[in-house]
């Protein structure tokens, strides 16, 4: 990106704005899918990483996630927006357990959910 920002703020600033058009095109594709019928709702998680200048700016939403390989590591550098992981961090399930739930895809948050995203 040549042209694109290099303060944090800024950086900043344009992923909001990215995250807002994705969330709003999802949004009202999915508003005019359920008023013809053809669906109830849509949604969409979101992973985003922004390389710049040797620099790294990741956003997510949903229970899409990032993970950073290095050398032979690998690590989850983003916390899941989902049912399990709030029953998890609460301490009402294990790790083990979640692992076979049948509520392992349930989202908290999304792109297009019918709350405005701010």
């Amino acid at each position: 990106m040549k042209d694109s920002p290099s303060h944090p703020s800024a950086v900043a600033a344009l992923i909001e704005n990215v995250v807002k058009r994705a969330n709003r095109a999802i949004y009202l594709e999915g508003t005019k899918r359920a008023e013809s019928g053809q669906e109830q709702a849509m949604g969409s998680t979101l992973a985003l990483l922004l390389f710049q200048n040797n620099h790294v700016t990741m956003a997510h939403v949903g229970d899409s996630r990032i993970y950073r390989l290095r050398g032979q590591h690998l690590e989850l550098m983003t916390h899941d927006h989902s049912l399990l992981q709030e029953q998890i961090d609460q301490g009402r399930l294990s790790a083990e357990a979640a692992a076979t739930s049948h509520n392992r895809h349930l989202v908290t948050r999304g792109l297009a959910c019918r709350k405005k995203w701010r």
